[in-house]
């Protein structure tokens, strides 16, 4: 692909998105998700606030930090999902919404504005 300029000497990355002048692709430190916490490390067997981690997005792998968690959905010894405001921890097998930070911003597309 050629691009109109870009010299031949200018680097484009990994995880770069290519999106029109008006208006930019938007990007963020910041991101609030919806997580299912497969399972977690032998050693790091609670997920909590300040938890470092890989955070796969597009193409890009990037260090990312849980800010916060503002609900998890676990289940009981029965089996039923019971939903928790603002836990401090959680664990393997839960849905959580939470709010990730990373180390530089990173280029994505907010879920409203998806077709």
């Amino acid at each position: 692909m050629k691009l109109f300029g870009i010299e031949d000497d200018d680097v484009i990355n990994r995880g770069d998105v290519l999106c029109p002048r008006d208006p930019l692709m938007p990007a963020s430190e910041m991101l609030e998700c919806e997580l299912e916490v497969l399972e977690l490390l032998d050693y790091k067997p609670i997920l909590s606030k300040g938890y470092k981690c890989i955070i796969h997005l597009h193409t890009i792998a990037e260090e990312a930090t849980l800010k916060d968690i503002i609900v998890a959905y676990e289940k009981d010894d029965k089996g039923e999902i019971i939903e928790k405001k603002t836990p401090k921890f959680t664990k393997s097998g839960a849905r959580i919404i939470c709010r990730i930070a990373t180390r530089i911003p990173i280029a994505m597309e907010k879920f409203d504005t998806i077709p």
